[in-house]
């Protein structure tokens, strides 16, 4: 929590006054059914396992066996993911 709100103490001005952005930063988007069961799942899989998924990808390197099996796991997860919504993308549009 202090490491964050240290960066964001530091990133927060900077952006405001370099960048300027010309329009809304965040966008209010509509909460689904689908971003809330991939959020329980990410949020699952990372307390369960104890490992943060984007520090674990580098972490392959190391070669440690259970950064490599959850790295697998999570690349399955993706290719899973992927097969089940092609799967019902050509269901429905065959309706």
């Amino acid at each position: 929590m202090f490491v964050m709100g240290g960066a964001l103490t530091v990133f927060i001005p900077g952006y405001h006054f370099w960048v300027k952005p010309k329009q809304p930063v965040v966008t209010a988007k509509p909460i689904t059914n689908k971003l809330i069961v991939g959020s329980l799942l990410f949020g699952a899989g990372w307390g369960l396992s104890g490992i943060c998924p984007g520090p674990a990808v580098i972490g392959v390197a190391s070669l440690q066996p259970q950064i490599l099996i959850f790295v697998g796991a999570m690349l399955l997860g993706f290719k899973l993911v992927s097969f089940v919504q092609s799967r019902s993308l050509k269901v429905a549009w065959q309706q």
